[in-house]
């Protein structure tokens, strides 16, 4: 019998970052794991992004779409055309702003051989431009559903070597395998969910994955390298709505009906906290502030609340899913809470 080939779809998701495909394309390309299939999708960039690739790298499969449909609808796209490949045993998310040392594939894959258990699996990422510096090592995750990426902007002393277990991984480059995602596809079709646009999608996918019974596994000797927010300003208002947001969108999905209660009367604490954020100049808020004028952070609270209110019976119905899928006892929560535990000063106040 023919030896059964793996093959990992890896996807890279670009918007105008024709100057960073440069970088990513070729790292990706250059990789030492051979059963690669490479697609681009194009969120309707007017930088020439599609023609350079086109024209540049014969070998990748260009998905090009006709406008800005956010990083969970884009990927959706790529992930359900990249299934259809019965070969596919697994796929890779790459924001366009990211490079990959040339074994990364090999040893992400190779995580997923020793922990048959895992539906994700990343790298050890760092940034970019200071290439000691950490940017994620997986997630951790706050009661309030808040999440933060694990170990970011610590220097590299070696803390996070050790292959080992982690709540959910950054989507910003990470595998997922096709048994977490076909265990985790909601009924609309949606691995990511199309409803959140951007920012905190990764989060919530991590959730159900586990929900469903399925872990999540840092691969350290898979680098990555990542310029972080280089498409999306950070501290943006638009980003800041975003990621506040989808953080109620993800109480409302994803928590048993004890946790969500509790989630919900942790939110004015945090808004306290963010206020004095705004107050102390220090943080996420104190730097939106900047960008805003009069009441914009109110407005921002407020606009998502609206977004709430509106999507909340859909909200409802894939909470009714997810929570049928759920495969663990509602006390395990309550252990992610406490092993993955994030600080909220460090949340609040970076």
């Amino acid at each position: 019998m023919p030896e059964q080939v793996n093959t990992i779809a890896i996807i890279v998701l670009n918007w105008n970052g024709k100057s960073l495909v440069e970088h990513c394309l070729p790292s990706v390309l250059g990789q030492t794991y051979k059963h690669i299939r490479l697609l681009f999708v194009d969120n309707g960039s007017t930088d020439g992004s599609v023609e350079y690739v086109r024209e540049h790298f014969s070998a990748v499969e260009i998905i090009a779409l006709d406008h800005n449909t956010g990083f969970a609808y884009a990927n959706n796209v790529a992930i359900a055309q990249a299934l259809k490949d019965s070969s596919v045993s697994a796929v890779v998310t790459l924001n366009n702003d990211t490079e990959l040392a040339p074994t990364c594939i090999e040893e992400l894959f190779a995580a997923t051989q020793r922990h048959p258990e895992a539906g994700a699996v990343q790298g050890k990422v760092r940034n970019f431009y200071k290439r000691q510096q950490i940017d994620s090592a997986g997630i951790l995750i706050y009661p309030d559903m808040s999440a933060i990426n694990r170990g970011q902007k610590e220097q590299d002393h070696g803390q996070f070597d050790t292959e080992e277990e982690v709540f959910g991984v950054s989507a910003s480059a990470a595998l997922y395998t096709r048994a977490a995602l076909e265990a985790t596809k909601l009924s609309t079709d949606e691995f990511f969910d199309n409803s959140y646009f951007a920012y905190y999608e990764d989060v919530d996918l991590a959730w159900r994955i586990r929900l469903a019974g399925l872990s999540a596994y840092l691969a350290p000797k898979a680098l990555v390298y990542h310029v972080h927010s280089a498409t999306a300003v950070s501290h943006s208002p638009f980003k800041a709505f975003h990621i506040h947001r989808n953080q109620y969108y993800n109480i409302i999905k994803d928590l048993p009906l004890r946790f969500l209660l509790l989630a919900l009367l942790r939110m004015p604490v945090r808004y306290f906290l963010l206020l004095s954020s705004v107050f102390r100049k220090r943080g996420a808020s104190a730097e939106l502030k900047k960008k805003t004028s009069g009441g914009g952070i109110v407005k921002l609270v407020l606009g998502s609340w609206k977004d709430i209110i509106i999507h909340f019976p859909s909200l409802l119905r894939k909470r009714w899913q997810i929570q049928q899928q759920r495969r663990v006892p509602v006390r395990q929560v309550g252990h992610w809470f406490r092993d993955y535990r994030a600080d909220i000063n460090k949340i609040i106040y970076g």
